[in-house]
């Protein structure tokens, strides 16, 4: 690649592959939080070296999102915002990398549901009938605290994952 004579500017669609120099999860990870990442490999724009492999490229984090504590889906997004090249720092803008996560709601169901029939046994088996019924809504309201109490899923983008942005 030639080397560049002036500012080079690098189309929208340009595929920048890059690797996280740390680990983030959904969390611990702050909107707005510094992420640092390394380009993995050359990018040219006409034949002129834009970014070179090994290049810094600083981001932040855009979203962090945990899942609820009966529903929802645990949400990492990240967004480039400047390149550390020959003692320069340079502006970037580029796309959003995200992660999204399982929906702890299934597992907030499946809890409430089990908790139910687990209730209905036991109701029934002391107290018939009106036992059956007191025994499921004891059931389901146990089953239902027991996943809001519980840690819901979360993702995670480790440490010298490849991370793709345009």
């Amino acid at each position: 690649y030639e080397q560049p004579s002036g500012p080079v500017t690098i189309p929208q669609a340009t595929l920048l592959q890059l690797r996280t120099n740390e680990s983030l999860d959904s969390k611990r990870a702050k909107d707005g939080q510094p992420v640092e990442f390394t380009v993995i490999r050359d990018v040219a724009v006409g034949g002129v070296l834009a970014l070179p492999k090994g290049a810094t490229v600083h981001g932040v984090v855009t979203e962090a999102k945990k899942a609820g504590d009966l529903g929802g889906s645990p949400v990492l997004a990240l967004r480039l915002t400047s390149l550390d090249l020959g003692g320069q720092s340079y502006p970037l803008d580029s796309d959003q990398f995200k992660v999204k996560g399982p929906n702890k709601a299934g597992q907030t169901v499946g809890n409430a549901v089990g908790g139910g029939i687990l209730g209905t046994i036991i109701g029934c088996a002391v107290g018939r009938g009106l036992g059956c019924a007191v025994g499921a809504g004891a059931g389901v309201a146990a089953g239902t605290a027991a996943s809001a109490a519980s840690p819901g899923p979360g993702v995670w983008i480790p440490a010298e994952a490849l991370v793709t942005f345009h």
